[in-house]
């Protein structure tokens, strides 16, 4: 097909197919006009104007690199100075940063969901940095080391914590990452330290804690072990009631739950008397504490909680008064008359088995009556 070259009104037309414009000094210019058909431009085209592609269907497509800004691109599109993106794009390979990638202030990425892997780190590893980083998260977040022996390292200035893994022992180590007399500090909310681990030279070291005190004043159910775990190795602080005031304090059950056997065993607390209420003055108006079994319906220690063990008195050679117990009851006596159970009396509870059936609990303690 010949090449046809026509125009009118500004608007220059080349067409043909096959068609080759090229100028004698290896370059051409082309003031305003439109180019149909398949036309080829070979070696330096300048166009002083805009390019514009009309009609639809239609593909501007190009066999080597592209430079935008740039007369010399090192890649099949390369781009000097800013790009603007209103839509979305869809890259098949990968996408590199040399100097980095910057996302401005409230803007974000959005990984989508149609993978295992939403992002990649290579050898180098991802680094997040800023006065405050964030992550914020509707349900779990899961970090996956793949390989053995590996560590989670937090670091703030001179100070850090280690977390190493063993995966041949499926053990978790939690250990400060410092000097030899580095120790691991536990804070309330409030700041104040409630454990610690000891760290000395050597190996020597442990590990200390505060037990929680719980003031008791009126009747404590604890039969729900699922909602009441928190008072595991508390100790409770126990006020004598006055006369017709007498409360119970129910331990811990299984009750037939089929998880709280898991979360029974070795439940401890500690019940210490330290004084009775005003006007109650130990024996003259005053009234008695009782500790019960949560489950006490049935045979003790085959479907109904027990208590075993023993309470001593001051006087080693006579039976305890002040505090006395069955099967499954604990009686710290603060009724009218003596004796009575005296402040600094206590009782140690501990859970050593439960199951569906029933649960046992091991008590030692001190009565000074």
């Amino acid at each position: 097909m010949p090449i046809i070259i026509s125009g009118s009104g500004g608007t220059t037309t080349i067409s043909g197919s096959g068609a080759t414009v090229s100028g004698s000094d290896g370059a051409t210019t082309y003031g305003s006009g439109s180019v149909s058909g398949s036309t080829t431009f070979q070696d330096v085209t300048t166009f002083s104007g805009s390019i514009y592609q009309s009609g639809s269907g239609n593909t501007v497509y190009f066999l080597d690199n592209v430079g935008i800004g740039t007369t010399a691109p090192l890649h099949t599109l390369s781009v000097t100075g800013t790009m603007g993106v209103s839509d979305t794009t869809t890259l098949s390979g990968q996408l590199t940063a040399s100097s980095g990638m910057h996302i401005p202030a409230y803007q974000f990425i959005t990984f989508g969901t149609g993978s295992a892997n939403r992002m990649d780190v290579g050898m180098q590893g991802i680094t997040l940095s800023g006065s405050g980083v964030r992550i914020e998260s509707s349900g779990s977040i899961e970090l996956e080391l793949k390989k053995y022996d590996s560590q989670i390292n937090l670091v703030s200035g001179s100070a850090s914590l280690q977390f190493s893994f063993d995966d041949t022992s499926d053990t978790t180590f939690i250990r400060p990452d410092g000097t030899s007399t580095s120790e691991v500090i536990f804070q309330n909310h409030d700041g104040f330290e409630v454990a610690r681990v000891h760290d000395h030279s050597g190996g020597i070291g442990g590990f200390g804690y505060r037990r929680n005190l719980e003031q008791v004043t009126s009747a404590l159910d604890l039969s729900n072990v699922n909602n009441n775990i928190e008072y595991s190795d508390n100790v409770l602080l126990v006020t004598m009631p006055r006369t017709g005031g007498a409360y119970i304090i129910t331990l811990p059950t299984t009750q037939g739950a089929l998880t709280a056997p898991a979360i029974m065993n070795g439940f401890h607390l500690r019940i210490i008397v330290t004084g009775y209420a005003d006007g109650a003055n130990g024996g003259t108006d005053s009234d008695s504490v009782t500790i019960t079994v949560g489950d006490i319906a049935g045979t003790p220690g085959v479907n109904a909680d027990i208590i075993m063990g023993h309470i001593m008195a001051a006087d080693m050679g006579a039976a305890p008064t002040g505090i006395t117990k069955t099967n499954q009851v604990i009686t710290l006596d603060g009724t009218n008359g003596a004796p009575v159970v005296l402040p600094g009396d206590y009782i140690d509870l501990t859970c050593v088995y439960s199951n569906t059936a029933y649960t046992a609990w091991h008590v030692v303690g001190m009565a000074t009556t």
